[in-house]
């Protein structure tokens, strides 16, 4: 990523995020650019700030990318001048496309974690051929990805071929030593000297990568593995769709039943018409639609923004 004197740099991420503090505000700062912090922030006063301020770069997640797109006075803010880095969460492909087409041309897409930094970026001239893709592993990062049995000590040697979905393992001076005073998570996390980082990509024949979803979030119904992601990413599609949420919940007949969280723009949208939305479309397979939507007027989030997918579960005891 650039980080040049001339750029001012709007933060409205956390400090404490690996994107926010290690891969934007801490570059931004050693080259001597203006740092304009707005946090806590909320979308009207990001959008006022990029005008105001001339802000030509940001690092947002997906989930507050999503708000400013769905602001009600989006078309009415100037962000010609801005350039923009998002992670901590998968960005969907129709999100991608209206940022590219409506906020701003540049956009770095990510992945990272504190354990590692910044692992795997994308170069915005590839945004739109690899729609989708947070990019490839970054300077001194070695990554595999590698097969995913939570039952045994995977090899790090054990990879997996391209487009199969494994677990990305990292190594590289910026990792880690371990987790202060958490011995067992240490010794569960860090091995063979590999970083198992406990999310699921798939890596295409150039060697991009495309996130799944965490591994502890991986729903089996009826015997079938479905991720998150995928699902959610057909939501965000159907019309009156503004956010989406996917879960598995407890069922008697599937084992677990793919249940969908949904945050509506068309108050006229139904269960119904969701369900008939997946049953036509072809872009998912029939057995990974939601069984159940349950329309909510937020989604939970931690102050990272990122989903806190049991406390959606927990919502519907």
């Amino acid at each position: 990523m650039d980080a040049s004197p001339d750029d001012r740099a709007l933060h409205i991420a956390p400090l404490y995020h690996v994107g926010g503090a290690q891969a934007f505000f801490i570059p931004h700062l050693l080259v001597g650019a203006a740092n304009i912090i707005r946090f806590p922030w909320d979308a009207a006063s990001a959008l006022e700030t990029i005008q105001d301020e001339r802000a030509t770069t940001l690092f947002a997640v997906p989930a507050q990318i999503q708000a400013m797109l769905h602001h009600a006075e989006f078309a009415t803010y100037d962000h010609s001048s801005l350039s923009m880095t998002t992670g901590g969460a998968a960005l969907p492909a129709a999100t991608t496309r209206r940022v590219l087409a409506e906020l701003c041309p540049r956009l770095y897409n990510g992945y990272g974690m504190t354990e590692a930094s910044l692992t795997l970026l994308m170069n915005p001239r590839d945004a739109v051929r690899k729609l989708g893709s947070c990019g490839k592993a970054t300077l001194l990062t070695e990554s595999r990805l590698v097969v995913f049995d939570p039952q045994r000590d995977v090899l790090p040697d054990e990879q997996v071929s391209d487009g199969e979905i494994g677990q990305l393992i990292v190594r590289g001076p910026q990792i880690t030593p371990g987790y202060w005073n958490r011995p067992t998570e240490s010794a569960r996390r860090l091995r063979h000297g590999w970083l198992y980082t406990g999310d699921l990509f798939r890596c295409d024949e150039e060697g991009y990568h495309y996130f799944s979803g965490r591994a502890d979030d991986l729903i089996v119904s009826g015997g079938e593995n479905i991720y998150p992601s995928e699902v959610e990413g057909v939501l965000l599609l159907c019309p009156g769709v503004r956010e989406a949420a996917v879960v598995g919940v407890p069922d008697p007949h599937w084992g677990t039943a793919v249940t969908a969280f949904v945050v509506c723009s068309d108050p006229a949208l139904t269960e119904q018409k969701i369900d008939g939305f997946f049953r036509e479309s072809d872009m998912i397979a029939a057995f990974k639609r939601p069984r159940r939507v349950v329309f909510v007027d937020d989604l939970e989030r931690n102050p990272s923004g990122k989903l806190l997918r049991g406390e959606l579960i927990a919502s519907l005891d």
